[in-house]
């Protein structure tokens, strides 16, 4: 087989099989790997058994004698914690069918969590009873939709059961108690959320942080909340908690939408000099800014996270100014002529803390003046006693007097160690949204207690149409009792006596349980063991309703792993993406050279403008070209623009497995995204070339990288074979770059080393090529932004690295410091 075709030729083979498989539909056009399938028994097996691992880990928590989990972390120390939702999070089994259902169950906790905050441990111990029953039945010969019917009306039935049942909360002390149950017993937490709620009311605002001493701090201080999140989840900084936190961020406050990247470059210019986070809160941010906020905050470049603002027309206008005055920031505004390309950093607002969430944000200690803030509460309450004023207006009014003068309770976990700081704040968090359900929506008797009585008095005349309905009321009645066993159990007792007892002698009194942590039969309301209404019903309903559902199962499909060593379909070894093997598989296909996005949804490969002199034939180029690609590679990249998942596409060459040196020189074009120009282009040969002398050759002992001024081209800007490590240094901290402006100041680089260092064992030498990204605190925003852009492309282009580095200070750059990193310590 030729090791290459000729220019012509590829073109030729990608352009008719581009044309083959345009005729069929998007999911024809792509292949995807083989599916697994299980049928009935055994599908429902193997999602049982995954159900079974996931509860069984879960399960391990709850009650106040329920035992700890412990966590490994991708970073940093391992995580404890009784907290069933981030147990369940963190469990992934090898087997993909058990899989399947353990991550069902997981979105049963995550759900229940979401709604009521808390409950995650006792919706799944439930969810696994139905689920273990169902599969039983049906395995007996059970018609598994008439055993979903039965479990959907025993539900109904337990909830109005307990809604009769239920008691409103009155006092400080009560909600103490529903504090304490929820955070596994803790009398310390469960006061100082009652201490919490007292100081700003029921309603009020309550957070939880992580504190800086060894004691835990309650302080009341302004704040603002409202409700409107995060406009992107790629903003989050805290995965488990899924929220946006920082501290000391600058706000940016616009009345408009934002989508052209110019508007918001000088606001991120400050929060880089400043070395602040940014909050943007608009209107609406969208397009390019929307991008360039994504893309940096990913690449670590920048902290900033985009909020819509709150309310509507008018409403919108004047909460907009209330944050303004509470941060002393101002409004960008068309009506005042204040453009947001003209800000300074004086016109941006400041703010002790801020926290996000994909539904609300909190403002912490605004930096406004407190007569400001006073003077604009007067301001309302002025307009709300104007007898002009409309009811409508009125109720607005009122809620913006509330959230500017409120004031927000902050609970500060302390801890001697960050584990324990992390697992107290997980029952802080739990403790505070187990008492919000409270008070919204009542207290039964704590201990699985009001689900027993509920099993014993709620489910003996459900009406069925059926025998197999009949189970499945059946089976509802079974497995609420199962909360209370697992308490009993992990306290080291035996279930079956204390829920017999509580179910016969204990039948008629609904508050009488039995306290686990002591081994009594109390009256749970005056023990003050107490579960939240909305807790128990949320956890119910979420757990039968995939329950049931997973009983109903037929057919359970996966993907199936992927031989080793195995070759890709046919048509001339086109494998996967960038695998090109089988049949050989090793051959280079084509240049593909497109012009735009149209180009590739069309499948014509030659729909470009502009052309390039190569040799002895002409070649078509444009903004985005693959160097060598196999088919699989267009026309999954073709599937993606056409579902625009992908804004821009950076992709380096892919040579063939056979070849031992690159191709004929192409004209290698990558997009990257850049705020003054619709496209620019980056040409990386010369980069690779010198790479490889250094790698292969030794020729080099560093190269530096710069992008050109028009930011159209990375060059090489010094290769070098001198090893005095001070030359280099030299060369990364003397950079420059132009600014949007064309003022010259500091700039970022890429640079690779090649380190050779002594094992202090004396094992030997070794060698490491490192890649360093430099990228100065002090350097304008556009030269970092476009920088962190392109340096992906780059480094995969760069085959052979096996360090990498980000370098923000001189300090950074420290001979000895790099050393250690990269030799992991082991550098004599």
């Amino acid at each position: 087989m030729q090791r290459a075709l000729s220019t012509r030729a590829r073109a030729s083979v990608l352009s008719s099989a581009a044309t083959k498989y345009r005729a069929g539909s998007l999911s024809q056009q792509v292949r995807f790997a083989h599916k697994e399938l299980k049928f009935g028994v055994e599908g429902r097996a193997a999602l049982l058994a995954g159900v079974d691992t996931l509860a069984k880990a879960v399960a391990t928590t709850l009650g106040p004698k329920g035992r700890n989990v412990l966590i490994e972390s991708s970073f940093g120390s391992p995580k404890i914690t009784k907290d069933g939702v981030t147990v369940a999070r963190a469990v992934s089994l090898k087997d993909k069918f058990e899989n399947l259902g353990a991550k069902l169950l997981q979105d049963v906790a995550s759900k229940t969590n979401e709604v009521a905050g808390d409950g995650t441990t006792t919706a799944t111990v439930l969810a696994r009873a139905i689920f273990s029953e169902t599969v039983k039945n049906v395995a007996a010969g059970c018609n598994p939709m008439d055993l979903r019917r039965g479990i959907q009306a025993a539900v109904e039935a337990v909830v109005e059961f307990l809604q009769k049942n239920k008691r409103d909360i009155t006092t400080s002390a009560e909600i103490a108690q529903v504090a304490t149950i929820s955070a596994n017993g803790d009398v310390h937490i469960g006061q100082m959320i009652a201490n919490a709620m007292e100081k700003v009311g029921k309603e009020g605002v309550i957070t939880c942080k992580e504190g800086k001493t060894v004691t835990d701090e309650l302080e009341v201080t302004e704040g603002m909340r409202f409700d409107r999140g995060f406009v992107s989840p790629y903003f989050i900084t805290d995965t488990k908690s899924q929220k946006v936190e920082f501290e000391n961020p600058l706000i940016l406050l616009s009345e408009k939408k934002i989508s052209a990247v110019q508007d918001i470059i000088p606001a991120l210019e400050v929060s880089t000099q400043q070395r602040r986070p940014l909050v943007i809160i608009a209107e609406d941010i969208e397009g390019e800014a929307l991008a360039v906020c994504i893309l940096n905050k990913l690449r670590g470049q920048l902290q900033v996270a985009a909020v819509k603002a709150p309310g509507f027309g008018d409403n919108r206008k004047s909460i907009l100014g209330d944050l303004a005055i509470l941060t002393d920031g101002t409004v960008f505004t068309d009506e005042l002529d204040i453009k947001l390309d003209k800000a300074t950093p004086d016109m941006l607002g400041s703010t002790g803390s801020i926290t996000i969430t994909k539904e609300d944000t909190i403002v912490l200690n605004g930096s406004g003046s407190k007569d400001a803030i006073a003077q604009r509460c007067e301001q309302i309450r002025g307009v709300i006693a104007d007898p002009t004023t409309s009811e409508y207006e009125k109720e607005k009014l009122q809620e913006r007097l509330a959230k500017l003068s409120g004031g927000v309770a902050v609970i500060k976990v302390g801890g001697s160690s960050e584990v324990e700081v992390g697992e107290k704040k997980d029952r802080f968090v739990d403790a505070l949204n187990a008492t919000r359900a409270a008070v919204e929506e009542g207290i039964l008797p704590g201990g699985g207690t009001a689900l027993i009585k509920a099993s014993a008095h709620a489910l003996n005349e459900v009406p069925t149409a059926n025998f197999d309905q009949q189970l499945g009321v059946s089976i509802v009645k079974n497995a609420i009792t199962r909360p209370a066993r697992t308490i009993i159990e992990n306290a080291g007792l035996e279930s079956s006596v204390v829920v017999g007892k509580l179910t016969d002698e204990h039948a008629g009194d609904f508050n009488k349980g039995f306290d686990s942590s002591k081994g009594e039969y109390v009256d749970m309301i005056n023990a003050g063991i107490l579960d939240p209404f909305k807790v128990v019903r949320t956890g119910l309903i979420d757990a039968s309703g995939v329950a049931s559902l997973l009983g109903t199962t037929e057919v359970a499909i996966v993907d199936a792993p992927e031989e080793k060593g195995a070759g890709g379909p046919p048509m001339g070894g086109m494998g996967g993406m960038g695998g090109m093997g089988g049949m050989g598989g090793n051959v280079l296909l084509t240049y593909t050279l497109v012009q735009s996005r149209e180009a590739i949804l069309t499948g014509n490969p030659h729909q470009e403008k502009g052309t390039q002199e190569r040799g002895d034939s002409t070649q078509r180029y444009n903004p985005l070209t693959l160097t060598p690609v196999s088919i699989d590679f267009v026309l999954l990249l073709r599937f993606a623009l056409h579902r625009e998942t992908v804004d821009f596409l950076s992709y380096t060459s892919i040579h063939s497995l056979t070849q031992s040196s690159p191709p004929a020189r192409p004209p290698l074009i990558l997009n990257i995204p850049s705020p003054d120009v619709d496209r620019n282009h980056v040409s990386i040969w010369d980069c690779i070339t010198a790479f490889n002398d250094l790698k292969l050759n030794k020729k080099y002992k560093y190269i530096v990288y710069k992008l050109s001024d028009d930011y159209k081209e990375i060059v090489v800007e010094h290769a070098s074979d001198n090893s005095d490590w001070e030359d280099f240094r030299e060369k990364l901290v003397n950079a420059t770059s132009k600014s949007r402006t064309g003022a010259v100041g500091k700039g970022p680089r890429y640079a690779v080393y090649d380190f050779e260092y002594s094992l202090a064992s004396g094992d030997g030498i070794r060698n490491k090529i490192t890649f360093i990204a430099w990228s100065p605190d002090d350097a304008g925003i556009q030269p970092k932004m476009i920088y962190a852009s392109s340096k992906e492309a780059l480094k995969r282009s760069l085959t052979g690295i096996a360090t990498e580095l980000q370098a923000n200070d001189t300090d950074d750059i420290e001979y000895d410091s790099i050393l250690k990193t990269v030799s992991k310590g082991l550098a004599g």
